[in-house]
């Protein structure tokens, strides 16, 4: 009984040292897993928060820097300052100028620098934009302290919790099988050594033989399961050739639909893309001619360019014995919504200017402002859409050697003597739901002289976004370059625009319909 004291001892020994050895790693294993885990969704949660406390700022202080609404910009800091682990936000306009600034009382005074070099915060920043314009910049700083102490209360009671479990399972198992495995074995072992030393009388206990037995039993049921198995498998490989084949003529079938629908499609899309060309030539009719703009300016150029193959943008020309108004108008929207903005928009100019108010662009505008908010909006102006679009006129007198201009919300651009002068229109669309058809626009007389140089643009050019940053190309820039090249003549300066917009441009699509019409006069 000594010998069997020992097995039984020595085989316990093992079992106890494997489990402890497997605790202990699954231990290790648990540790490393749920403090990494949680460091990772702790930092994925605070990524979370600052993103939406950027996204969130970004909204609402956009606006309220674009009106340069101090005391709403302050009010909106104050509330994002509610959640517990903002420690410094700041907001910059795009002169780096600081609009406001907040810090928790232990950081009073720190700059952002001080939080983006610790490792105790993390920071963040984001563009402030209105309108696709940069207005400025936002700057958060968020505390990683709490989170962390949360942290590690959480990891501390997982790693107690999971240990008194495997605990609980391991003394468990040790019981179960020194009572349910190694004691019959053992006795098993008893029974077989007798027999080997040649008792052969030696009484084998039958429970042991009989789960022998039983498992042989189950051994043979397992022989004639896979047997069974591989006879089934066979028949459904038959079933799967032949739905192999069935799903193949399907397939076949299903491209040959395919095939009929893509051309279907292709048709219905070569149907459209004719209707839309039909429409560029319509659209491309109502443009004035090339000699009307001969008969009274020495020299210009006109860039046109739909983002689309019709656009929202459309130039017009009219004249009497005695003088020329040029009009350029941007609709609401570009494609074909734009260019049906643009033949109510000619349309009506024409029929405007035909009358007494030829000589008086303020008056046609206000004209056009109350004729576009009577055709848009005749069944009253509940309904959803909102159209409208912003225009520019010129009225050129060559006997007086006069310029009348008036805008809205286009601009005229005058180069004289290398000096570059905007004459801002008025800040009012035309035609749109909430627009005043009282409203009076104003005009502004130039005298004409030798040398000036005139440019009229819709928002298209210096809205295109490209460069390195992805940024609009803006009014500073198209201001810059034609201060450059308004010494050449017009054919070169609508190539060296063009080359400009196309190399901002890049790989980026055209976001909007191009209209530049530059003139100028040599009396």
């Amino acid at each position: 009984m000594t010998i069997e004291s020992g097995r039984t001892s020595s085989i316990s020994r093992h079992i106890n040292r494997a489990l402890i050895g497997v605790v202990a790693l699954m231990l290790i294993v648990f540790s490393i897993f749920i403090i990494t885990y949680n460091i990772n969704k702790t930092d994925r949660h605070l990524n979370e928060r600052l993103n939406n406390i950027l996204k969130m700022a970004s909204i609402y202080v956009g606006p309220a820097v674009w009106q340069l609404h101090y005391d709403y910009i302050h009010k909106t800091v104050d509330a994002l300052f509610l959640q517990d682990i903002l420690v410094y936000f700041s907001i910059r306009d795009d002169l780096e100028r600081e609009l406001a600034v907040k810090h928790r009382p232990p950081y009073e005074g720190k700059p952002f620098s001080f939080f983006r070099n610790s490792k105790k915060f993390k920071t963040g920043r984001m563009k402030i934009l209105y309108q696709e314009t940069y207005l400025g910049t936002l700057q958060v700083a968020v505390s990683r302290d709490r989170v962390y102490k949360e942290l590690a209360g959480s990891t501390l009671i997982a790693v107690v919790a999971m240990t008194l479990i495997i605990t609980a399972v391991v003394v468990t198992t040790i019981l179960i099988t020194r009572r349910r495995i190694i004691f019959p074995i053992l006795k098993l072992q008893e029974s077989a050594a007798r027999i080997a030393s040649g008792n052969l009388e030696t009484d084998v206990d039958k429970g042991g033989a009989d789960e022998i037995g039983h498992l042989a039993k189950d051994l043979d049921i397992m022989r004639k399961s896979i047997r069974g198995l591989i006879h089934d498998l066979k028949g459904a490989n038959l079933q799967l050739e032949e739905y192999a084949g069935t799903l193949e003529r399907k397939v076949e079938e299903r491209t040959q639909r395919l095939s009929e629908t893509l051309k279907a499609v292709e048709y219905a899309n070569n149907m459209i893309t004719g209707s839309i060309r039909y429409a560029e030539k319509i659209q491309s009719s109502l443009l004035p001619a090339a000699e009307t703009l001969d008969h009274f300016l020495d020299d210009y150029f006109i860039i046109w360019e739909p983002s689309d193959i019709v656009g929202g943008d459309i130039y017009q020309v009219e004249h009497t014995g005695r003088g020329c108004l040029i009009a350029v108008f941007d609709c609401t929207g570009h494609g074909i919504p734009g260019a049906f903005m643009t033949m109510i928009a000619g349309t009506m100019f024409k029929r405007a200017a035909s009358g007494s108010n030829f000589h008086d662009p303020a008056k046609l505008l206000q004209t056009l402002n109350v004729g576009l908010v009577s055709v848009l909006y005749r069944d009253g102006k509940e309904t959803v859409s909102d159209d409208g679009m912003d225009a520019g006129l010129c009225y050129i007198d060559p006997q007086r050697e006069t310029l009348v201009y008036a805008g809205a919300k286009i601009h005229l651009i005058r180069i004289e003597e290398d000096e570059l002068i905007t004459i801002k229109g008025d800040r009012r669309s035309l035609g749109y739901r909430d627009t005043d058809t009282g409203y009076m626009f104003t005009n502004h007389k130039i005298d004409l002289k030798p040398g000036m140089r005139f440019y009229l643009s819709s928002d298209g050019y210096t809205g295109q976004a490209g460069g390195p940053k992805g940024l609009s190309l803006g009014k500073r820039r198209m201001n810059e370059k034609l201060l450059e090249i308004h010494q050449k003549s017009f054919d070169s300066q609508k190539a060296d625009l063009l080359d400009y917009l196309n190399e901002w441009q890049g790989d980026r699509e055209r976001q909007d319909d191009v209209t530049v019409i530059g003139f100028g006069f040599n009396l």
